[in-house]
């Protein structure tokens, strides 16, 4: 996955971070609404985020925030999230993802 909105280009930035001892699932309770449930993460995978500080991508999020009723001003993000996933880790290091050299476009760090 190379980009994860279609105007994304260059502004997506993706950190993958491996290591992570578990993660958390949302599950519907019929009683109490969401809770979440900590489970390990998949074998052998670190979490890849995608994020964006584009305005564009921020002004479409926070659009979607100001529709539910949330206060105008009392949010001012700079970067949005766009999707995370679990993605199999590369074979010479467990914490980057595997095609990580041509799956993005630079290594930042």
């Amino acid at each position: 996955m190379h980009h994860v909105h279609m105007d994304a280009d260059d502004d997506v930035i993706v950190y993958a971070i491996g290591g992570l001892p578990h993660t958390y699932v949302f599950t519907q309770q019929r009683d109490y609404g969401g809770i979440l449930e900590t489970k390990p993460p998949p074998a052998d995978s670190v979490l890849t985020a995608y994020t964006s500080l584009h305005r564009s991508h921020v002004d479409e999020a926070m659009a979607k925030v100001h529709s539910t009723g949330a206060n105008r001003g009392a949010i001012i993000p700079q970067g949005v999230l766009l999707y995370w996933e679990w993605t199999p880790t590369a074979a010479g290091d467990p914490n980057l993802p595997e095609d990580h050299a041509t799956r993005y476009s630079e290594r930042l760090l």
